[in-house]
C-alpha cells in the first residue's frame, strides 16, 4: 500500500492566486517544482534504508512491487505531496501492529521540519516574479 502526504494552499487562496498574472503563478510553479525536489531529496535522506526499494525503488517485478518516494506538484489544487510506492511503505511511516514493528517517520518528519523553508521559496518566488512584473510598467 502506498503511502502520500500532501500541503496544499487553501481554497480562498487558490482563488486568488488564479487572478495573478500568469508570469507570477509560473514562478509560483517553479518554486513549488523547486521545493518538490528538496522534499523529495530529504525524504529519501530520511527513509531506512536496508534495501533502498522503499527510498529508490527498483526493478518493476520485484518482490514488493514498485518502490520509490517522489515528490509532485498539482497546480490545480495548489498542492505538493510526496508518495513512497513501496508496499510496506505505510508500515514503515506508521509503525505495525502484527509484528509490532517500530515506526520509523519519514515522510511526516520531511513535511513538518521544512514548513519554513517551503513559505520562503515560495515567497522569493513570488517577489521575484512581481518585480519583474511591476518593472515592465515603470
Amino acid at each position: 500500500m502506498t503511502i502520500a502526504i500532501s500541503v496544499s494552499v487553501d481554497k480562498d487562496s487558490i482563488e486568488t492566486i488564479k487572478r495573478f498574472p500568469s508570469n507570477i503563478r509560473a514562478e509560483i510553479r517553479k518554486g513549488m517544482v523547486k521545493i518538490s525536489k528538496m522534499l523529495q531529496k530529504e525524504a529519501r535522506e530520511k527513509a531506512p534504508k536496508k534495501t533502498g526499494h522503499l527510498a529508490y525503488g527498483g526493478r518493476k517485478k520485484s518482490y514488493y512491487g514498485p518502490g520509490g518516494i517522489f515528490g509532485s506538484v498539482n497546480m490545480s489544487k495548489e498542492a505538493i505531496t510526496l508518495t513512497a510506492k513501496a508496499v510496506y511503505a505505510a508500515i514503515v511511516e506508521f509503525g505495525g501492529v502484527t509484528r509490532k514493528y517500530k515506526a520509523q517517520p519519514y515522510l511526516r518528519p520531511t513535511m513538518d521540519e521544512n514548513a519554513a523553508t517551503v513559505r520562503d521559496i515560495i515567497e522569493d518566488h513570488m517577489l521575484d516574479a512581481w518585480g519583474k512584473y511591476s518593472k515592465s510598467y515603470y
